[in-house]
């Protein structure tokens, strides 16, 4: 019994480490988990039998093909064919039409394109000029189609799209919103929002005109599996066509909301249309039940509508939906079923069917949460037997859960139309599973794993190699020795956090300055401490003692100034102007080691030393320098030009600190810039000597030669200050900060 503690502690281990994948916070992780799901659910779609159309409803498509423009022209058609079409619609006696298209530019007046082409070519003959002008109305085939739409149920479409700087207009009418938000509500419900609209043409788009947005959002692997069903603009939602379509069908005007509170969140649980729900996943999204591959539903060509064929068997009192398959118009989408050959007009007929047929495929919202119940179950209850159970046995059992997990799945699928998600459960099974039979391996590699578990999280794995192959002490008992210690933060990081406004960007770009910044600390042989926020705290000199810490600290911090310049173009790409990190360094005598309790432990640094570090960072701001580094580092890293800023007394300590801003490696520095450190010795020389006027005099003249530094016009502030009210004549030169 006592050798099958450790498969058992490791099973239970996984079923945890499983859970953390489906709960961390990770972009990474996330795509990876989002990546694996899909591909499940594109088998599962393939697999299962798909529910036929009940036809309740009569739907079809009337497709813009290629057969179509062989023989009506190229697209776009001229808005009179637009008129025209719909009028052969209603003689089939199609109840309601929808267009899978945006109406939102002038057509082309042929009597203005006359009057346009003769003045091109400098032809005057004013009567012909005022004969085409009177003709320009009857060739106007925007009114054309504006007054057509008046005789019929149609449903216009419309695209919402995101721009990061609305650098360009809106265009076209806006419909009125099928609902709105209340003011004070509206940025509490949970739905796609948008900031900007194509629609159509406002001469088209008649006063209670009926429109649908086209908006689809595919996933990032480029396959539709989800639409919007609702989306935000302002304090509007406005709906699908696929959904517009429907309730004009229905001559629905009862359109409800079903919310769920979740803290401050609104969240749509579904929407009901007189007596149909319709059920949404997260931001007002539904997961498209597609009825078949291209061309389930019956697709007429606009062609043999223009012929004069009858359709009216399959029209009569039918909802349509035109739209393209023709390849040259660019509306194929990539769906589980069909790929780069999928009409996108076809996806709003899949929707209105299942709202007719109350056919939907749904990822509830408690589907995450059983997905843990069942890693947990399985989870604990393989952890336990399988160590106790044969090799034979053991891929038994394992099939015989794989079984009930994937049967019963299925079964909620097809029976209830219930997604659930299975994929983790499925590895977590079989991880435990492999674990069990690969435990002797396991066992074989466990003091090296060991080691990399206890320094992965602080060090590169270099170094971990490198404490390995020395083999050296790799304790993690707390101890006192000289490191330097690095401190890094963000400026005006507020100023950011707000500009960016959302929690998930803010992670994101957290994620996207941290990641390289944390590079060049592991290139400079660094171990990160920790991350506080918009904070990173590294230090040098432990696990493994390095002799030219300073130097390699003092290396890091400019190398982590320079990256971030280097990466301004990355941070305008997300709306950020200006990204801009100050970073103070200490020198001395630390307690390093895994500190903590029995609940949370951390290899980390404490010590005056340590809080002197994050001092004299804070001090970056007050003399507008990027880094400050401590006096007990200069002369460690003596190979470096420093310019001397101050001698402080910072909040929480009596002594003095001289303090520095590093210019560079020595060899590098040119002589006019020593020249001007000379200039300012003598200036901080009078200053200390409290001889007010000379002092004032040379940091006056600095600071017109140099008018962006900072610390010339501090000094200037002080000496006026001390000429009201001089320090005295036991003063040591010293300035005390009470500021952090």
């Amino acid at each position: 019994m006592k050798n099958k503690w450790l498969p058992i502690f490791i099973g239970l281990l996984i079923t945890v480490g499983i859970l953390f994948l489906r709960s961390a916070a990770n972009p990474v992780i996330e795509s990876v988990l989002k990546r694996l799901d899909h591909i499940d659910y594109d088998i599962r779609l393939n697999l299962t039998k798909i529910e036929p159309y009940s036809g309740k409803v009569p739907i079809a498509v009337i497709d813009i093909d290629a057969k179509s423009i062989e023989a009506i022209g190229r697209w776009p058609w001229p808005r009179s064919k637009i008129a025209e079409l719909i009028v052969r619609l209603k003689d089939q006696g199609v109840a309601v039409i929808g267009f899978d298209v945006v109406f939102s530019d002038k057509d082309i007046n042929a009597a203005q394109a006359v009057i346009d082409m003769l003045k091109g070519e400098k032809y005057e003959d004013p009567q012909l000029f005022e004969y085409l002008n009177a003709l320009r109305p009857l060739f106007d085939s925007d009114i054309v189609l504006s007054k057509t739409l008046t005789t019929g149920d149609v449903v216009l479409g419309l695209f919402f799209y995101n721009q990061i700087d609305q650098a360009q207009p809106n265009r076209g009418a806006l419909p009125s919103p099928l609902l709105e938000l209340e003011p004070s509500l509206a940025d509490h419900y949970v739905v796609m929002g948008m900031n900007s609209y194509i629609g159509n043409l406002p001469k088209i788009h008649n006063p209670g005109q009926n429109a649908g947005f086209l908006t689809f959002v595919s996933g990032v692997d480029g396959v539709v599996r989800r639409v919007p069903i609702l989306l935000r603009y302002e304090d509007g939602l406005y709906p699908s066509l696929s959904l517009e379509a429907v309730r004009l069908y229905l001559l629905e005007d009862n359109v409800k909301l079903q919310t769920v509170q979740i803290n401050d969140d609104i969240v749509i649980d579904s929407l009901t249309l007189g007596d149909l729900r319709v059920p949404l996943e997260a931001e007002g999204r539904m997961l498209i039940p597609y009825r078949g591959p291209a061309k389930t539903f019956p697709t007429i060509s606009i062609a043999d509508l223009f012929d004069g064929k009858d359709f009216s068997d399959q029209l009569s009192g039918a909802i349509v939906f035109v739209g393209a398959s023709a390849f040259t118009l660019n509306d194929l989408i990539t769906t589980p079923l069909e790929k780069m050959s999928y009409p996108g007009v076809e996806v709003h007929a899949n929707i209105a069917a299942a709202i007719i047929d109350q056919h939907f495929l749904h990822y509830p919202s408690w589907a995450i949460g059983f997905e843990a119940a069942a890693i947990i179950v399985f989870g604990v209850l393989l952890s336990i037997i399988l160590p106790f159970v044969s090799s034979i046995l053991l891929v038994l059992i394992v099939m015989l859960c794989m079984g009930a997990v994937i049967g019963f799945n299925t079964y909620m699928w097809m029976e209830y139309g219930i997604v659930l998600p299975e994929v983790l459960t499925e590895i977590s099974i079989l991880f435990i599973a492999l674990f069990n039979l690969m435990y002797g391996f396991t066992v074989e590699g466990r003091q090296r794993r060991q080691i990399k578990t206890m320094f992965g999280q602080y060090v590169p794995s270099r170094y971990i190699d490198k404490i390995m192959d020395a083999h050296q002490d790799t304790s993690l008992q707390g101890e006192s020795r000289e490191m330097t210690v690095l401190f890094t933060d963000i400026r005006s990081f507020t100023s950011i956090s707000e500009k960016l406004n959302d929690a998930t960007k803010i992670k994101e770009f957290l994620s996207q300055l941290f990641t390289p910044l944390t590079e060049v600390i592991f290139d400079h042989d660094g171990t990160i401490d920790k991350y506080v926020g918009d904070m990173i705290i590294a230090f040098w000199g432990a696990p493994l003692e390095d002799e030219a810490h300073a130097e390699h600290a003092l290396d890091a911090a400019l190398s982590m100034l320079a990256k971030v310049d280097e990466m301004q173009s990355e941070f305008r790409e997300i709306g950020i102007d200006e990204v801009k990190i100050s970073c103070g360094l200490n020198t001395g005598v630390m307690n390093v080691g895994d500190m903590g309790s029995k609940y949370r432990r951390s290899y980390t640094v404490l010590g005056d030393a340590v809080n002197l570090g994050s001092r004299v960072e804070s001090l970056t701001k007050y003399y507008g320098v990027a880094c400050i580094v401590t006096d007990t580092l200069r002369v460690k890293a003596d190979n470096y030009c420093y310019r001397h800023l101050d001698c402080v007394r910072v909040k929480g300590k009596e002594d003095g600190v001289d303090i520095y801003e590093p210019l560079g490696l020595k060899d590098d520095v040119t002589q006019g810039v020593l020249d001007v450190l000379e200039r300012e010795r003598q200036a901080l020389e009078a200053y200390r000597a409290q001889d007010w006027t000379k002092a004032l005099e040379q940091f006056n003249t600095l600071l017109e030669t140099f008018p962006e530094k900072l610390f010339y016009q501090l000094y200037l502030d002080r000496i006026k200050e001390f000429q009201q009210s001089p320090p005295g004549e036991d003063w040591d030169g010293v300035y005390t900060w009470t500021r952090k």
